[in-house]
């Protein structure tokens, strides 16, 4: 029995509609239907009957949604007692910017050194919403930009993790090249490139139009699509201006370009990727708040510019 068939169903029996469902799920509603087409083969029943008015759940269905729910709850209690063993941590999220690689990178050997059980593991975030992914235990903690006046989604906490500062990477010939700092102000009417496709340059573009929003700033948009930073070409930017957190303009992005390029340091203070670290609420399991507290003191000692954000952000 795949266990995410039983997730799929329960969230059908919430939404009493297979389209709703589907959607949610990020699944077609043809792969949806094969999977409750299984469930009732497996367990030699009928889950719904469809009427006029759409579906309802069967006697025996409704039975199955108490047992189905025991069923995951069973299945998260073993995921948890196997994995208390082996005292990993699951992390996902926009962990490829600079600044977490090398966050990342300090927690990791900081507790290697002092806990030779602790393995961490960085997981993709798939199409699933990361909310669900921790919720269903899937991964431990997540990073993601934060937006401005976004809600937490109440199965979980989070607080702010590090904020990187923004800068303007222009190539040497840009007419802007000559600045040592700009204003948003002056991209106001310029050509500005938005590389979207993951989830994490999805949400830095947001945060960027969010940033310009704030300051009244138009610009010209050049969206480009690409998967991770390793797709996104930043040796072609021309004329353009990429808007992106200064630990993002280095070797591992701008191999052998570094001196054709600079950094426009972006003088307004709001100027600045939030990122936040997010986690299931009443998380128990001592390696998961662990890592997350060395994540937070590094972040403090490397990134001094996080303080007052840190203050404000804490939970």
């Amino acid at each position: 029995m795949n266990s995410s068939y039983l997730n799929e169903f329960l969230v059908v029996v919430r939404h009493m509609n297979f389209t709703a469902a589907a959607k949610y799920l990020n699944l077609t509603q043809s792969s949806l239907s094969k999977h409750m087409a299984a469930l009732e083969k497996e367990f030699g029943c009928t889950l719904f009957k469809r009427n006029l008015q759409g579906i309802e759940l069967t006697s025996q269905g409704r039975v199955f949604s108490i047992d189905a729910q025991k069923m995951l709850n069973l299945y998260d209690e073993a995921k948890r007692h196997v994995r208390s063993a082996t005292r990993e941590v699951r992390l996902a999220g926009s962990i490829e910017d600079d600044a977490m690689v090398r966050l990342v990178s300090e927690a990791k050997a900081y507790l290697a050194a002092h806990d030779p059980g602790f393995t961490l593991s960085l997981a993709h975030c798939g199409t699933q919403s990361p909310f669900d992914q921790l919720a269903s235990r899937q991964i431990d903690l997540f990073v993601e930009v934060a937006l401005q006046d976004e809600e937490t989604d109440p199965r979980c906490d989070s607080c702010i993790l590090a904020t990187v500062p923004l800068v303007a990477i222009v190539s040497r010939q840009h007419p802007l090249a000559d600045r040592e700092a700009i204003s948003v102000h002056d991209l106001e009417g310029r050509l500005v490139v938005h590389p979207i496709g993951s989830l994490g340059f999805a949400r830095g573009t947001l945060a960027v139009d969010e940033f310009f929003r704030r300051h009244g700033v138009v610009v010209e948009q050049e969206l480009i699509f690409a998967d991770s930073t390793r797709d996104f070409s930043f040796s072609n930017l021309e004329e353009s201006i990429l808007v992106t957190p200064r630990s993002n303009f280095s070797k591992r992005l701008f191999p052998g370009s570094l001196d054709d390029y600079l950094p426009l340091p972006i003088e307004e203070p709001d100027a600045a990727f939030p990122y936040h670290l997010i986690w299931r609420k009443n998380e128990q399991a001592d390696q998961i708040t662990i890592f997350r507290e060395v994540l937070l003191n590094i972040s403090e000692s490397i990134c001094p510019i996080n303080a007052h954000w840190l203050a404000r952000g804490r939970v």
